[in-house]
């Protein structure tokens, strides 16, 4: 018997094998069977190794159709495509990066993604209901959907140049937003902690959220029409709002305007 680290354990030798005429035929089985042993054992680390390590790496890939990655225990997926991409599902254990001059969508089915989420294109579409990203999700784009109704999502530095919507139970944020287009947050039963003071939102905001929402940018805000059903906390260097737009605000308000 031999261990995963290779250290030979037990050697087990059956009466019936064991002739004491000749002593060399009990050698080599000793040596044949030793060697299986460490083959087997060495199959099965590799085995064990290659499932948590193994990913998915395409940087010059181009498919017409849909794709579908999927890896598992913690397995990392990359794809950089010169055309379009279009996801029909997939599940990935560790992070997920996504890259192309063209769009990226998904036919309605879900994502599932345990690590951090990094999208590059042009107009990214991932507004599936069931979608799940675990980790931290980063865009670059011009119009930006995604949706997540599984979990909160966790915004890592991202701009857009165009319009902006994000539905999720719920956000945070771990690096600055820059968004030129409208920006539509809806968090659901979540709240909206969106504090860093780098954020830019050029164009209207529109919040919709059951609990409270935190706003900061180092831009001026303009609100559309809105609902916070619990406190709303801005901080900005000016606050203003669409003409005869409604911000409705059923808890406590905090508007806190810095001079440039």
């Amino acid at each position: 018997v031999v261990s995963g680290s290779g250290e030979l354990r037990e050697v087990v030798i059956s009466p019936d094998v064991v002739d004491p005429d000749d002593i060399e035929m009990l050698q080599d089985l000793v040596v044949a069977a030793v060697g299986e042993a460490l083959r087997q054992s060495e199959a099965l680390r590799n085995q064990a190794l290659g499932g948590a390590t193994a990913g998915i790496n395409l940087d010059q890939f181009s498919v017409t159709g849909n794709i579908q990655l999927n890896t598992a225990n913690g397995g990392n997926a990359s794809v950089t495509s010169a055309r379009p991409i279009n996801f029909d599902g997939s599940t990935v254990g560790g992070n997920l990066s996504v890259t192309t001059p063209g769009n990226i969508s998904q036919t309605g089915t879900a994502f599932t993604v345990a690590g951090n989420t990094t999208l590059s294109g042009a107009v990214i579409n991932l507004g599936a209901t069931s979608n799940d990203f675990k980790g931290t999700v980063g865009f670059t784009g011009s119009n930006v959907t995604l949706r997540d109704d599984t979990n909160g999502l966790a915004l890592s530095g991202s701009s857009a140049t165009g319009n902006v919507s994000i539905q999720a139970l719920g956000m945070t944020q771990t690096g600055a937003l820059s968004i030129i287009g409208t920006t539509a947050l809806n968090a659901g039963t979540g709240n909206i902690v969106l504090g860093d003071a780098t954020n830019s939102f050029t164009g209207p905001v529109t919040l919709s959220v059951k609990s409270s929402a935190t706003l900061a940018a180092k831009t001026a805000l303009v609100f559309d029409t809105s609902t916070v059903d619990g406190n709303l906390t801005v901080d900005s260097i000016s606050v203003d709002q669409v003409l005869n737009k409604l911000l409705s605000v059923n808890g406590d308000a905090d508007i806190d305007v810095t001079a440039t």
